[in-house]
């Protein structure tokens, strides 16, 4: 038996080994239940939850409960009497040792695209929903829709205010290539919280505790079932991380993780950092064996942090969303290819950071997308000097777009499920730090739950993972940064799922 991965690795396979015996599982939550069935009670990593408040995704710490793996990129399972081997797809030596010219790739690239597009399109799938925003991704997206003639199958959803620049570009372009909208994003939630805490608590419990405050899950797929369109693979076409990061190899790791994460977690002084010194160093020794393994691959200084991006970011963010949804609804990337990245990795910082390829992709799918404003101006000084002044052309088609008769009947949720009432006062402080006004309303009853579940874990443990002195002062402290309301809510999201059971197993927190 085989279990196969998609070479990117962007579909997680989860991994735990005893003396027992080997579990795998693209679903963290039933590799946990399926090992509570044989008596072992995996413990929830703190370690895990610290990185993701200080880091933003996963990936330096594997998994969020203890003692579990993550395969690596191209790499997949064969299983049989002699027991689990790991082997390597023969992609990866392609990926990393290409000798193709930039406009080859560029070829090739847009044809996979073509190919992802026109396997989507012809699926039996009777609903089938593209995202449409006014930034790039989406509109790539489009630009392969139109070259392949299969826009007309599609219905295009842009959430948001009707007023929003994002929504407002999404509806021209919609009007300028005859789409038509709607207000179904394709799936909706069937689960409502149904208390505040609920907020933050579903999402943690959707994706086992690997990714905060994204997805409230399980999903419901429309009858004769739903296929949605993303464009999230667009970012491994141009620079993430890296436009700083050219002498990573010289810098150290340890100011890596400050130009990529800030000083959150990895202050330059180390006793304001909310990370224990410990789980630093910890941190810093796997971001340097990441490192030196990109180095092993070829990698070159300027392309190390874009490539961390890839390994890790992208397959714990991007990926686990899409694997989330598709459990339910079927929800693929057309911008997912092996030659993009590849492509993007082997350019100079400078043209990766002004998005050459994905532009140079657009042009050739559909040169007049490429023409068309954007929600913010997307060509840079950089891309100017490099490409020339670019064709800009502003919309010929006026007034809106079509929209069909789908509305979302979202899921009724308790009245304890709302954010707390914000006063003046607090509308005027959000208002000045440029911060989300429920997050300041909330604020207090967030610290004060926060407090509490702290309390039961007790200091000793907490300061195996956090500079405790930083965690009290975030508690208790006034707050006038946005940055550190937000990691009080990314503390408190964290928190809550670590003192949760799931229902049917009881599992051990320590």
């Amino acid at each position: 038996m085989s279990i196969l991965p998609d070479p990117l690795g962007g579909g997680l396979v989860f991994v735990h080994d005893d003396e027992d015996g080997t579990s795998m599982s693209s679903d963290l939550h039933s590799l946990i239940i399926f090992l509570g069935s044989l008596g072992k009670k995996p413990a929830k990593s703190l370690a895990y939850l610290a990185s993701i408040i200080s880091t933003g995704n996963g990936g330096l710490v594997p998994a969020s409960y203890e003692n579990i793996s993550v395969l690596e990129q191209f790499d997949f399972a064969e299983i049989d009497r002699e027991g689990v081997r790991i082997e390597t797809y023969t992609a990866k030596n392609e990926f990393f040792e290409r000798n193709i010219s930039f406009h080859d790739s560029v070829d090739i690239t847009a044809g996979e695209i073509r190919m992802n597009l026109e396997v989507a399109s012809s699926s039996e799938y009777q609903s089938k929903t593209a995202h449409l925003t006014g930034g790039f991704d989406s509109r790539l997206v489009l630009a392969g829709l139109t070259a392949t003639g299969s826009s007309d199958r599609y219905r295009f959803f842009c959430s948001g205010r009707k007023d929003s620049p994002d929504k407002s570009v999404a509806e021209k372009l919609a009007a300028e290539f005859s789409l038509t909208m709607t207000e179904h994003p394709g799936g909706r939630a069937t689960v409502a919280p149904s208390s505040f805490k609920d907020n933050f608590l579903k999402p943690m419990q959707y994706s086992a505790g690997i990714i905060p405050g994204q997805l409230m899950g399980p999903i419901t797929a429309d009858i004769g079932g739903s296929i949605i369109l993303s464009g999230g693979y667009g970012e491994c076409l141009r620079s993430f991380y890296g436009a700083g990061g050219g002498l990573v190899g010289r810098k150290g790791a340890q100011e890596a993780a400050r130009s990529m994460w800030g000083n959150t977690g990895f202050s330059e002084d180390a006793s304001n950092s909310l990370l224990s010194r410990r789980l630093q160093d910890h941190l810093v020794d796997q971001l340097s064996l990441l490192i030196k393994s990109a180095k092993m691959l070829g990698i070159r200084d300027e392309a190390v942090l874009d490539y961390l991006y890839l390994n890790t970011r992208n397959r714990y963010y991007v990926g686990e969303i899409s694997r989330l949804w598709s459990s339910d609804v079927a929800r693929f990337d057309p911008l997912y290819t092996l030659s993009g990245p590849a492509t993007a990795l082997s350019m100079d910082v400078v043209s990766r950071a002004a998005n050459v390829l994905g532009f140079d992709l657009m042009i050739k799918l559909n040169p007049h997308l490429a023409s068309l404003p954007f929600d913010t101006p997307r060509y840079s000084d950089e891309y100017v000097a490099l490409q020339g002044i670019p064709v800009l052309n502003d919309f010929d088609v006026r007034g809106s777009p079509k929209y069909d008769n789908r509305k979302v009947v979202a899921p009724e949720g308790s009245p304890g499920a709302a954010f707390p009432r914000a006063t003046e006062a607090q509308v005027e402080k959000a208002t000045k730090l440029r911060a989300s006004v429920q997050q300041v309303a909330g604020l207090g009853v967030v610290r004060e739950q926060c407090r509490e579940m702290l309390q039961g874990i007790g200091r000793q443990r907490l300061e195996e993972n956090f500079n405790y002195k930083i965690l009290m002062r975030l508690m208790t402290a006034e707050l006038n940064n946005r940055r550190h309301i937000r990691t009080v809510y990314n503390i408190y999201t964290s928190l809550l799922w670590y003192y949760d059971e799931p229902e049917g197993i009881r599992l051990t927190a320590r």
